[in-house]
């Protein structure tokens, strides 16, 4: 993010922001298209974001635009992500589990983000 005049904490606070923003449109749209084509198309826009970012960073990097269009890429991912994989992840823990099951699962998924991160 220096490269190009941005800090790293206001690249986090865009990245943050669009994680928290693409939430919303994600349940109507989820009531509108269904699960199927919802995982099918934002996860081909996942697979650009990903291939252009790639491409960006290693083999087109002729300018500081190939840094700006590699935190574009970035936040595309994020925002396909929670459009779809992000929000129908819980949808399906929510219907196939019992409540037990479900506070094991949210368990393992905050334990994991934690070590991880």
């Amino acid at each position: 993010m220096a490269k190009i005049g941005i800090s790293a904490s206001l690249g986090v606070f865009l990245v943050n922001l669009t994680n928290v923003v693409f939430i919303f449109p994600a349940i109507p749209q989820l009531a509108k298209y269904g699960r199927k084509q919802i995982l099918v198309f934002w996860t081909f826009v996942m697979l650009i974001a990903l291939f252009s970012m790639t491409l960006f960073s290693e083999w087109w990097h002729f300018s500081h635009v190939a840094d700006y269009i590699e935190l574009g890429c970035v936040i595309l991912f994020v925002a396909a992500f929670e459009m779809s994989w992000g929000p129908i992840t819980w949808l399906y823990l929510a219907e196939i589990c019992n409540d037990k099951s479900m506070s094991l699962a949210m368990l393992a998924n905050w334990t994991c983000g934690l070590l991880i991160g």
